[in-house]
């Protein structure tokens, strides 16, 4: 069948009548994150009873710890962990999500359209999260912290992933613990040092923002804001100044060049059990000075929340 001469005229005058494609949806502008550590707080909807206190702690740019409580139905909170991320002006957990407008967080539905209840759907800041130190023992009544400097035992709601298993292996143990203040209870949501011997309530990191160690070779890292101090057995130290880490690739990094000194510092969440003492703690250190590798563990100091800041 021979086509018409025609038809391709036909054809091109179609299509310059026809719809135009969809133009792309227009990107999300990146709302800044909060700044860090931060908490924010309120009540949230419940089905069946007044509300759900929520707490929801960020502990760095890539963790956050949840804590709810069921109104009239549960004294202790629930606990759930997770990597959060900010897409846009949308916050996103592992299982919901939260439109951040670089305030408060407004709770969203499956959808992603806000849960239309006024008043019950908005978290605000709240109290910042603190370290807490003393010593912590497992009792008939749940766990309890004596603080540094004395004072009443103070209940523990455990909130994070190896507290409790840690106080089994190291019981009557020194702690180092990020918490939030909840009336007359410390909710746990970050195991920072957990200790049988070595620096406890008589040796706080004061003033510090972290320390590090590790064992076969021996050494040691002190930081704070003037530098950081590195010393090894059977070496000189050496020391770089201070500046902020950066977070990359899941965790705080720091390298200096101070002429014939090069270090650098890498920080990566996670537990990290001593393999030679009967102490635990919330960082994995690796360090490496003028070609040299070393490895352990690390916790924060009291100046903790410099540590990526000024």
């Amino acid at each position: 069948m021979r086509l018409s001469a025609s038809l391709p005229l036909i054809l091109a005058a179609a299509c310059a009548h026809g719809d135009k494609a969809p133009a792309p949806p227009a990107p999300q502008q990146q709302v800044p994150p909060p700044d860090l550590p931060a908490v924010f707080a309120g009540t949230l909807p419940c089905a069946d009873c007044p509300g759900i206190e929520t707490r929801l702690v960020f502990l760095d740019p890539a963790r956050y710890v949840l804590a709810e409580r069921f109104l009239e139905r549960e004294v202790e909170p629930r606990f759930s962990s997770g990597a959060w991320v900010l897409e846009g002006e949308t916050l996103r957990l592992a299982d919901r999500a939260f439109r951040w407008d670089g305030e408060t967080l407004l709770a969203l539905d499956a959808g992603g359209k806000p849960i239309p209840v006024q008043g019950r759907n908005t978290l605000s800041p709240g109290e910042a999260p603190t370290l807490a130190f003393g010593t912590i023992r497992r009792t008939t009544d749940g766990l309890k912290l004596e603080p540094c400097g004395g004072g009443a035992r103070i209940e523990v709601v455990d909130g994070t992933a190896h507290l409790s298993q840690a106080i089994e292996e190291l019981p009557g143990s020194f702690v180092e613990l990020v918490a939030l203040p909840a009336g007359e209870q410390l909710w746990a949501v970050d195991l920072q040092r957990i200790a049988m011997e070595g620096p406890g309530c008589e040796q706080l990191p004061t003033g510090l923002v972290a320390r590090a160690s590790g064992n076969e070779p021996f050494w040691g890292l002190e930081i704070d804001q003037r530098s950081l101090r590195l010393e090894r057995l059977g070496q000189d130290p050496v020391g770089t100044p201070w500046a902020p880490f950066r977070w990359e690739r899941g965790a705080y990094r720091y390298f200096a060049d101070a002429g014939e000194t090069r270090l650098g510092v890498v920080l990566t969440p996670g537990f990290c059990p001593d393999t030679m003492a009967p102490v635990a703690t919330g960082y994995r250190a690796e360090v490496e000075v003028n070609g040299e590798k070393l490895q352990g563990c690390a916790w924060l100091g009291t100046e903790w929340k410099r540590l990526d800041g000024p």
